[in-house]
C-alpha cells in the first residue's frame, strides 16, 4: 500500500513548496555556493558521524546494522546531503519529492522520531562545526548557518519524519 505524500486538498504541498521556495530564494548565491562546496567536501564525514552515533544507540539496532550502513545507507545519506545543497538554485519540486520519499521510507520502517531527531542533531553539529572553520565574515557566516540549518530541518510534507 502506498502512503500518500499529498493531502486530498493539496494544501500541504502548496504550503511546503512556498516554505522551501522562500528559504532558497532568500539565500545569497555566493553563500549557497560556499555551503555547497563545504557540504560536498564533508558529506561523507557527516554520514560517518550520523551512523556512528546511531549505531552506538541500542534502540537503533533493530532498524539498522553496520552491514546495511556500509552497503547502502552511508552512500544514500552522503548523496542526500549533496542533493540538498547544490551550487546553483535547486529545483524546489525535486527537493520536496526527495524529502517526501525519505519521510515515507522512514514511516514505513516505523523509525521512531527520537532516532530521526538524534540523527538530525548529529548532522547539524557536524555541519555547524565545519562551517565555523571557514574564513567568512560574521554576516556571511550567519547567513550560511541559517541556510544550512533550515534546509537540514525541512520536514517532508507527509509529516512522517
Amino acid at each position: 500500500m502506498d502512503i500518500p505524500s499529498v493531502s486530498p486538498e493539496g494544501e500541504i504541498p502548496a504550503r511546503n513548496k512556498k516554505e522551501w521556495s522562500t528559504v532558497i530564494r532568500d539565500v545569497d548565491d555566493g553563500v549557497r555556493f560556499e555551503v555547497s562546496r563545504l557540504v560536498a567536501g564533508i558529506a561523507h564525514l557527516c554520514a560517518d558521524s550520523f551512523y556512528d552515533t546511531l549505531l552506538s544507540n541500542p534502540e537503533a539496532a533493530i532498524y539498522i546494522s553496520s552491514e546495511t550502513v556500509h552497503e547502502r545507507l552511508h552512500t544514500a545519506l552522503t548523496n542526500w546531503l549533496i542533493f540538498l545543497f547544490p551550487e546553483n538554485q535547486p529545483d524546489v519540486d525535486a527537493l520536496i519529492s526527495l524529502q517526501e520519499r525519505v519521510g515515507v521510507a522512514h514511516a514505513r520502517m516505523r523509525i521512531p522520531m527520537t532516532l530521526v531527531l538524534q540523527g538530525i542533531r548529529t548532522l547539524k553539529q557536524t555541519l555547524r562545526r565545519r562551517l565555523f572553520e571557514l574564513d567568512m565574515s560574521r554576516d556571511r557566516l550567519l547567513a550560511a548557518l541559517s541556510y544550512m540549518m533550515t534546509i537540514v530541518l525541512k520536514k517532508p510534507c507527509c509529516d512522517c519524519g
